[in-house]
């Protein structure tokens, strides 16, 4: 294993919590009511296509370019301010370094807002690149995300592992060839028994365990 590629939301901060309450806060705003399902079937999208999707599923008098400005807008300042790490996640990425792992970020979210919150928190130096689908047709469950990581960082399939905490971002490393570990910090039942990973954890300390190269 050369590198790990980290999923961000739910996996490396503890963000879907916001995410909800961002969610439901914007549709407020305009007049509309969100669904936990309607949130569960858009996590691990872009933040432009839940834009979209949320537009026209709601059918918002507001143009649909000055709504996706108004959520990305109010997500970037709620993660800079709001959303912190996991526990042992700098321990966890400290280990890394030590062990000589390429570390690389491979989320839907934008750059901006990725950028922000690993800032404030003190993390943003630990990664090699930041992959993200910005520019992509589709993003995860898609594999393209993934296949992009690969090309950039100039690795093979063999070369990595992917890290998830979702069935979408699973489906995408998954469907680009590359191992992946499940992180299922909460217990959900929806990642009980998720096909085809190597792994289930529910903190770092269990995937520093299962990684190659553990002593």
């Amino acid at each position: 294993m050369k590198a790990l590629f980290l999923d961000f939301d739910g996996t490396l901060v503890d963000s879907l919590g916001l995410l909800w309450e961002i969610y439901n806060r914007t549709l407020r705003k305009f007049g509309a009511a969100g669904s936990r399902e309607e949130f569960d079937r858009l996590n691990g999208a872009s933040t432009e296509q839940i834009a979209v999707a949320l537009h026209a599923a709601h059918g918002f008098d507001l143009r649909q370019e000055l709504f996706t400005e108004t959520f990305q807008t109010g997500l970037l300042n709620a993660y800079r301010a709001q959303v912190a790490p996991f526990p042992g996640t700098e321990v966890f990425l400290q280990e890394m370094r030590k062990r000589g792992v390429l570390l690389y970020l491979v989320t839907s979210a934008t750059a901006a807002i990725v950028q922000g919150c690993l800032e404030a928190n003190g993390l943003w130096g630990y990664f090699a690149d930041l992959i993200t689908a910005e520019g992509l047709i589709s993003s995860k469950p898609h594999p393209a995300i993934y296949e992009r990581a690969l090309m950039r960082a100039g690795l093979g399939r063999e070369d990595a592992i992917a890290i998830e905490d979702a069935p979408h971002g699973i489906t995408a490393a998954l469907g680009a060839g590359i191992p992946t570990i499940a992180m299922d910090w909460y217990g959900s039942e929806e990642m009980s028994r998720p096909k085809g990973v190597l792994a289930r954890a529910r903190s770092w300390e269990e995937i520093l365990v299962l990684l190659p190269g553990n002593s």
